[in-house]
């Protein structure tokens, strides 16, 4: 029984003895074999090696694989790692071969620096909403001055100011990064944002809010006179649009002013805001008329509809035919101060048998107060008609009869 348990003690001891590698004819005996270092130090990796025969270093992080050589003094060989492996943060494995077999491996855990010297800032989105929904991100990545991320729980300060308010967070790194969300608020303008570490700071940044959707305002309409003259213009315009925070909504958003005549047919007009305001026009009808106008934003907001009466705006004309009947002249046609009504006015001449079967409809334009028609006999034989002369919804009936030459 004490024979088993000194031969038990016997082996514990032999497995914790420091045992020489064997790599061919050369055995080898750590002398230094460091566990973990900071960026930028200086990193060596010692061995004792009796015997003959080459041995190389593989190094191996996250930039690559390096195969390196060492220097020998003696029974020592000495390797010192590249910069560009001790100056990367994470793990940097080694093994130790002479090119066939491996001899000795292990792996050194590389800090970074604890100060960083420089911060990679990501915010977006640039424009958000006023309210209390819309935000925008910013992200914080800060370095050393090999490039490493920091160490997790470095303290990153993010300040911001909107208009005359400045607001200070706190935060640290997780995972590499600092983020931060960076609500709106209700009154519209422009978030400034930097970010500092201690060491280092970032630029300005910028977050423009604008304001929310429009609410819903109110309509006005100006115009020179109240009659359907197919002449003058008539203005749309809109009252002061603003979001439900009581921001003017911004410069260049679309306003559609909508038109329904008695007929029920749609007419439309559309404008820009300025200053919250959008304004349009339209020409004035050529017929007595009632509108129904309402404007909207789309999807967001609209006015209540109002109502615009025109009055008829031709007083009166004549008709005059010659000797034959054939030629008729219309005018002079008269508008509601009893001047000439301006060039352009549609006539419309309707002409039907005693049967009253619509034999043909001509139109002409007015100038200079008058317009012309012509019953050529070709189209128009001796007969009786009767004439219908219709300007602006203002109809005149007169019967006509007309001989063979």
């Amino acid at each position: 029984m004490k024979i088993s348990a000194y031969f038990m003690v016997f082996l514990l001891a032999l497995g914790c003895a420091k045992t020489p590698a064997v790599v061919s004819d050369v055995s080898v005996i750590p002398i230094q074999t460091p566990l973990t270092a900071s960026a930028g130090d200086v990193i060596s990796i010692g061995f004792e090696v009796n015997g003959e025969g080459d041995l190389y270093l593989i190094l191996e992080n996250s930039l690559g694989t390096s195969v390196i050589r060492g220097d020998r003094e003696k029974d020592e060989l000495w390797f010192t790692l590249p910069t560009q492996f001790t100056q990367r943060a994470g793990f940097c494995s080694w093994i130790l071969t002479n090119g066939k077999k491996e001899s000795l491996s292990g792996k050194i855990e590389i800090s970074s620096l604890e100060r960083p010297v420089h911060m990679e800032t990501y915010l977006g989105p640039r424009s958000i909403y006023a309210g209390t929904t819309d935000y925008a991100m910013l992200v914080n990545i800060p370095t050393d001055k090999f490039d490493n991320p920091v160490r997790e729980g470095t303290a990153v300060t993010i300040k911001r100011q909107i208009l005359t308010e400045n607001e200070a967070f706190e935060t640290t790194t997780k995972d590499l990064i600092s983020w931060k969300r960076l609500f709106a608020v209700k009154k519209s303008g422009r978030m400034l944002v930097t970010s500092r570490a201690p060491g280092s700071s970032t630029k300005e940044l910028t977050v423009d809010i604008y304001p929310s959707q429009a609410s819903n305002f109110e309509l006005l309409s100006k115009r020179n006179h109240e009659y359907a003259d197919g002449n003058q213009i008539i203005v749309f315009e809109t009252s002061v649009i603003k979001d439900v925070y009581g921001n003017t909504i911004s410069d260049g958003t679309l306003v559609t002013f909508q038109i329904t005549n008695k007929h029920g047919v749609k007419l439309r007009t559309e404008g820009t805001t300025i200053n919250g305001v959008s304004v349009a026009q339209m020409l004035h009808p050529d017929n007595e008329e009632n509108w129904t106008v309402e404007a909207y934003v789309t999807g967001s907001a609209k006015s209540e509809a109002i109502s615009i009466e025109f009055k008829p705006a031709i007083k009166d004309f004549d008709l005059q035919f010659s000797e034959d009947g054939r030629t008729i002249l219309v005018g002079p046609i008269l508008s509601f101060m009893d001047q000439l009504n301006p060039d352009g006015i549609a006539v419309e001449l309707k002409i039907s048998n005693e049967k009253d079967e619509e034999l043909a409809v001509k139109r002409n334009a007015s100038v200079n107060g008058f317009t012309e028609f012509e019953l050529s006999e070709e189209q128009f034989s001796a007969d009786v008609y009767q004439l219908e002369i219709t300007i602006a919804g203002i109809t005149k009936k007169q019967s006509l009869e007309l001989y063979e030459k």
